[in-house]
């Protein structure tokens, strides 16, 4: 790195309130995604290796996301559920947070995104769509 890299990465560098603020943003994000994990499982029939959750964005006011749920058997057969009206309720709100948290970061807007919670490798994954 010579003096002028050195100079250009000193000026840009986030400062201490923008790095706190980053790391308060993805320390919320995973506390966002482990209570919709939390959540998907709590509300998943019992014995459920794989859970997934398929959110699309709607417009409409009283009800901003279509959620379809599913869970992967051992047989590799796809079984749907539905979350009850209080789970569901707490994934929007999770959904929601998780919106205005990514648009102060300066993040795309997403239009949908798949959670996948592999519930015995305790591990989730999530995929946006934009």
């Amino acid at each position: 790195m010579d003096f002028i890299d050195r100079v250009r990465w000193f000026f840009n560098k986030p400062t201490r309130a923008e790095r706190d603020r980053q790391k308060l943003n993805l320390q919320l994000d995973a506390r966002l995604f482990s209570d919709m994990c939390l959540t998907l499982h709590k509300e998943a029939p019992k014995d459920s290796p794989l859970l997934v959750m398929d959110v699309r964005i709607l417009f409409e006011e009283k009800k901003p996301y279509e959620l379809e749920c599913h869970v992967k058997r051992s047989t590799g057969k796809n079984v749907r559920f539905a979350p009850s009206p209080e789970a569901e309720e707490r994934l929007f709100t999770a959904l929601d947070k998780l919106r205005a948290s990514m648009e102060e970061q300066k993040q795309p807007r997403w239009k949908g995104c798949k959670l996948t919670v592999d519930v015995p490798g305790d591990k989730y994954n999530v995929d946006f769509r934009y």
